[in-house]
């Protein structure tokens, strides 16, 4: 039975806070999935993420028997978070397709980032503005 991001949240409840991979993974779970059906359609055996060596989030054909992984990492801020990994597949094109859906995901965080920090300057902004106009306050 592949592991979903709510189990691996469960099981590591003691963190207070997910970290951007897994917030992206549970919000984007769509696009996941449908990454995952194109690997597994191009006759992966298994397609997931990881973090810290650990699976995060999988998908595997009825008949996966754990070939040997090709892995891509993924970065936030310079620094690797996770890895994209498929199974089944270790010819030089697989690794290259692999390397650029790691990069788009990464990117992906990278947006997640600025959007975050965005809505927070637009909240100081808000709080700012409604100190000067209270009429600012009673629209918000």
């Amino acid at each position: 039975m592949p592991r979903t991001v709510e189990n691996f949240c469960r099981e590591n409840y003691v963190r207070i806070s997910m970290n951007k991979l897994e917030q992206v993974l549970i919000a984007q779970r769509v696009q996941f999935d449908a990454l995952a059906a194109v690997w597994l359609q191009a006759d992966a055996t298994a397609f997931g993420v990881a973090e810290n060596g650990r699976d995060v989030i999988s998908w595997t054909r009825e008949m996966h028997r754990g070939a040997p992984r090709v892995l891509a990492p993924i970065a936030d801020a310079n620094t690797i978070v996770g890895e994209l990994w498929v199974e089944g597949l270790t010819s030089a094109a697989a690794h290259a397709r692999l390397e650029m859906d790691a990069a788009f995901v990464s990117r992906w965080l990278q947006l997640e980032a600025e959007l975050d920090l965005l809505s927070a300057e637009l909240s100081d902004t808000q709080a700012q503005a409604a100190e000067f106009n209270p009429a600012i306050a009673l629209e918000q």
